[in-house]
């Protein structure tokens, strides 16, 4: 059993959101999460599996440098909003 975060950024109204999804049979722990000019986003936490949680954001980034429990520190791509 292991995590599976998926990142993807959408759009309500005026307001952007970065989704972070767990689409694994296991939780994750995500200890840190920066966007790719460095600055930190307050996405550390538990996700469940098949949790899903979304965090505001001022712009959508294009990627996600996240440490996961466990896992080493690793670059996820952002899915755009449709």
């Amino acid at each position: 059993a292991k995590p599976n975060v998926v990142w993807s950024a959408e759009r309500v109204d005026s307001q952007w959101w970065l989704v972070m999804e767990n689409t694994g049979n296991a939780h994750a722990q995500i200890l840190a999460a920066r966007g790719e000019g460095g600055a930190e986003i307050k996405a550390t936490g538990y996700l469940l599996p098949g949790e899903k949680r979304r965090i505001a954001v001022d712009a959508p980034p294009t990627a996600i440098v996240a440490k996961l429990a466990d896992q080493q520190e690793q670059t996820f791509q952002v899915r755009p909003a449709p």
